[in-house]
């Protein structure tokens, strides 16, 4: 048991990204996986498909706002082809969430899908609108794309590790002025990214140049063998050498640097904030 700080995140979207909105909730499930204990924050998905519950006397998304919008600290809004259905004050209801969450001094990051679709599938009133939104984001603020369901992992994952380093991880000012916490309390056990070792580093450059960004962990009859871009690391069978490279890997896993692909502990990926971190390693 440990004392924590519960930090709400709110998933605005339109109906056409579900995918993306499961993987928000693994995502930030992972987050506390990794990080909750030592930093005594905990984040919780909500939105009004797990959160709401029927209620009469105002709009739908009046409801909604007062039920579950109103307590979010953070908010992740996510759009591929679609801006959403009208609410009667705005747009859409997920604009109506995004505008009120802003407006209420509150922060929030705002993704947009690149993947592609059939045109032949899409409303084009909606993707006009969409277009509109999403002109008046880039002329406002700092946006995330995306061409994958792996990059907006990656981008989301990172986006909160990084907002947890930066000392304002997950509340607007208001609410830091009003004394719920304090900016210094994030300096206290926050996730730091530490100097990786020189067989991390060695790991993650290499990984880094290599086409797909794979690490490859293969067991076979009488050893393991580790290899990334062609290149392979284990010089020889010795149970020394298997733990030095075993260490390099996992610090890249537990620094989000890279990430399994599948369940079978064979191949790993770096990530988005991996290549970033391989850029700023080879331009030092």
């Amino acid at each position: 048991m440990y004392p924590a700080n519960v930090f709400k995140i709110f998933l605005a979207s339109p109906s056409d990204v579900p995918k993306e909105r499961q993987i928000a909730r693994e995502v930030i499930q992972k987050w506390n996986d990794l990080y909750s204990e030592n930093t005594g924050i905990i984040l919780q998905a909500i939105g009004w498909e797990t959160h709401s519950y029927p209620s009469m006397g105002d709009r739908a998304q009046g409801i909604i706002n007062k039920q579950i919008l109103k307590d979010a600290d953070f908010l992740v809004g996510i759009f591929w082809t679609r801006i959403g259905t009208s609410t009667g004050k705005h747009e859409s209801g997920t604009l109506e969430e995004i505008r009120e969450h802003i407006n209420a001094g509150k922060p929030a990051m705002i993704c947009f899908s690149d993947q592609p679709v059939q045109m032949g599938s899409v409303d084009q009133e909606q993707y006009n609108k969409l277009v509109e939104f999403k002109q008046e984001c880039y002329e406002k603020g700092l946006v995330s794309s995306y061409d994958s369901f792996e990059v907006f992992k990656s981008i989301l994952s990172d986006a909160l590790v990084r907002r947890a380093q930066s000392g304002e991880p997950f509340v607007g000012s208001e609410k830091i002025e009003g004394g719920k916490i304090t900016p210094t309390d994030f300096g206290v056990g926050m996730p730091k990214i530490i100097t990786l070792s020189p067989d991390a580093k060695d790991l993650l450059l290499e990984a880094s140049n290599d086409v797909s960004g794979n690490i490859m962990k293969l067991a076979f009859i009488g050893g393991l063998t580790l290899q990334a871009n062609g290149r392979h690391f284990l010089t020889d069978r010795s149970p020394r050498e298997k733990a030095r490279w075993e260490a390099a890997l996992n610090q890249l896993i537990e620094e989000n640097l890279a990430e399994e692909v599948g369940h079978k502990g064979e191949i790993f990926r770096v990530t988005h904030y991996g290549y970033q971190i391989a850029d700023q390693i080879k331009n030092a």
